[in-house]
């Protein structure tokens, strides 16, 4: 890894805003979530192939917690999520 590149952040480490200006608040939230949840699994994490999600179209919408949020393939063929 190069001085340029960040390193990765752990779960178990604490940032706050200030050493990282450009992180919104609740990003580190994810990353403890996700161990937590990692944790209390009793299994694999499924794995839900995406022509199975989208068929024939370009894009779907998927609701979470009351909020649409936009996932769709783009021409180079990545996946971007929208709220």
């Amino acid at each position: 890894m190069t001085e340029s590149q960040p390193r990765p952040i752990r779960a178990s480490e604490s940032m706050d805003s200030e050493s990282s200006p450009n992180t919104p608040d609740d990003a580190h939230e994810d990353v403890t979530d996700d161990a937590e949840l990692a944790a209390a699994s009793s299994g694999p994490t499924p794995v839900v192939n995406a022509a199975s999600l989208f068929g024939a179209s370009r894009e779907i919408w998927i609701e979470h917690e009351g909020v649409r949020y936009r996932l769709r393939i783009t021409r180079r063929n990545k996946l971007i999520l929208q709220k």
